[in-house]
């Protein structure tokens, strides 16, 4: 799980993740969010590679925002604590 709280609203902010092990190959990530106003964020994964990936998030306000994540791949996986 990760917070990010946007920089201004209506702006993409991004926030970096980096995997607690590396995969052997690109693994597929998922996002999910955890609000109360839902419709009024976009959230996606970009970016990943076998170390990491960028989360990026943008919604109407500046409220801290909770995502949890979940990486799937070759390799050790990287659960997020």
């Amino acid at each position: 799980r990760v917070s990010i709280t946007p920089t201004a609203a209506n702006t993409v902010t991004k926030s970096a993740v980096n995997f607690d092990n590396v995969y052997q190959g690109i693994p597929v990530v998922f996002t999910e969010l955890s609000s109360g106003a839902p419709a009024t964020i976009d959230i996606s994964a970009g970016d990943i590679t076998a170390t990491g990936f960028n989360i990026y998030l943008q919604r109407t306000n500046t409220t801290a925002t909770s995502i949890m994540w979940w990486a799937i791949g070759n390799g050790t996986p990287s659960l997020p604590e």
